[in-house]
């Protein structure tokens, strides 16, 4: 069925369009800063104090618990956050009731995904640390992780929610509060009970998130007069049509990562280089964090676009993105490494001889941000197994190859290059990608062509 060309207008408050896009590009770009500010100020502030009061050899079993948790939560989401911006941001002006039917399916999927990933793993959280981790010491934490992770599968359902609703305040709010008190238990919880204590306070941070962001979903979904239909299983089966390549996409993402560290904490003295590699990257996260913050909104705005057939503002969109993760990136990582000896400083003594590894991370920063803004492109205009077979794949297979055969012989150094090779090869092919689907800075885009064609 073709998509109306102009939006319907909706009863009650709705979502600005039109003339108000510059309008909304600032403000969203502004509260998702604020939000990710939050978000990535509070992890950094939990590992620094992790690192200083637990040392260098803990902190990294702490790193791989943080990854564990990471990895596990994108896989149990089954791309749910994603999705439900998509969903949502192209319906919630043109198809109200097909945007409620989208919000009930997807809360649902990320509810059942959730139980399931927290049960699988509490069962196997044993022989994980046993046989996998060699660090049988680590069960009791792989548990608490496995309930963390069912609450962070939930919590990316309602920031997706939020975001389709251009809610990025109420998303903002969310994440200051909740940060707010992780980092205030972090330090007496890790003091008191060592990495128990630290993971507890991972487990309470994600369940006062949860709280917050259903009231704040809940609050917005009744101000825009949505009604949320669990149980449609046309919606659900659409859902899941769309769900699978982007979870398949996740499958290797942080899996990739996860067997990363794995290979370097079991070599020798792998821990402890492992925490290394984890007080370097968390500079890493600091430079590409606002490149993702102005995508992951454009992710928002570029699919309003599409269900609006607006193909004009959608190149716009995605070329401003492109442009301005650009010149972010590079600032941030400048910066960054004429800091680099202070800043590892921050973590302890310890921690000072990794500038090297440093260095080498923010290499990889450019082509990260700039390949995850040119991937928009195809998985906005619904090219998503393209997009997995041709970007994703490669990307996370050479990033596990090269970490086995470089780990074991030049520890945090082989993890830190086998990253930026999987990123560098990323970029690549997503240029390959954009040409590929007349994604022009200039000239009519196959977007374009192909909104003509259905008007006509």
């Amino acid at each position: 069925m073709t998509q109306p060309t102009t939006p319907a207008t909706p009863a009650g408050p709705a979502l600005p369009a039109g003339p108000s896009l510059r309008h909304r590009l600032r403000a969203g770009i502004g509260w998702n800063l604020v939000g990710a500010v939050a978000s990535q100020g509070v992890t950094f502030g939990v590992n620094l104090v992790v690192a200083n009061v637990l040392g260098r050899e803990v902190f990294g079993e702490f790193r791989l618990l943080q990854t564990t948790y990471v990895a596990g939560t994108l896989l149990a989401a089954f791309a749910m956050g994603t999705v439900t911006t998509k969903y949502v941001a192209e319906s919630a002006l043109t198809d109200p009731g097909r945007a409620g039917r989208i919000l009930g399916a997807c809360e649902l999927f990320a509810l059942a995904m959730g139980l399931l990933a927290a049960v699988a793993l509490t069962l196997g959280a044993g022989p994980v640390a046993r046989e996998v981790l060699q660090a049988p010491q680590l069960a009791g934490p792989l548990v608490m992780v496995a309930w963390a992770v069912m609450l962070g599968a939930f919590n990316s359902y309602l920031t997706g929610a939020l975001a389709g609703l251009e809610r990025f305040r109420a998303l903002a709010t969310a994440n200051l509060l909740s940060g707010a008190l992780y980092l205030a238990l972090c330090g007496p919880m890790a003091a008191w009970a060592g990495l128990h204590g630290s993971v507890g306070a991972l487990l309470g941070y994600s369940a006062v998130q949860a709280v917050l962001l259903r009231w704040m979903v809940a609050r917005q979904v009744r101000a825009r007069g949505l009604h949320v239909h669990r149980g449609d299983w046309g919606a659900v089966g659409q859902v899941a049509k769309l769900a699978l390549p982007f979870a398949l996409a996740n499958l290797t993402l942080w899996p990739a990562q996860w067997l990363g560290q794995t290979f370097l904490a079991r070599t020798e003295d792998g821990l402890a280089e492992l925490g290394l590699y984890a007080a370097a990257d968390n500079f890493r996260m600091f430079v590409v964090f606002l490149p993702f913050v102005v995508t992951n909104f454009h992710w928002s705005i570029l699919n309003q676009q599409k269900g609006l057939n607006d193909a004009r503002r959608f190149r716009k969109v995605f070329w401003f993105n492109t442009a301005l993760n650009g010149g972010l990136v590079v600032v941030g990582a400048l910066t960054i490494w004429l800091l680099g000896p202070w800043l590892l400083r921050l973590f302890g003594r310890e921690f000072a001889g990794g500038q090297a590894i440093l260095a080498l991370l923010l290499l990889a920063t450019l082509p990260e941000a700039m390949g995850i803004a040119f991937s928009l492109g195809p998985l906005v205009q619904g090219r998503i197994w393209l997009y997995l077979a041709v970007m994703v794949l490669p990307r996370d297979a050479v990033r596990v190859v090269l970490a086995w055969q470089l780990c074991p012989r030049y520890g945090a150094a082989g993890l830190a290059i086998a990253y930026g090779a999987g990123w560098a090869l990323a970029l690549l092919t997503s240029l390959v990608l954009v040409a590929a689907l007349g994604l022009h800075p200039s000239g009519r885009s196959r977007t374009e062509r192909e909104t003509v064609e259905s008007r006509e």
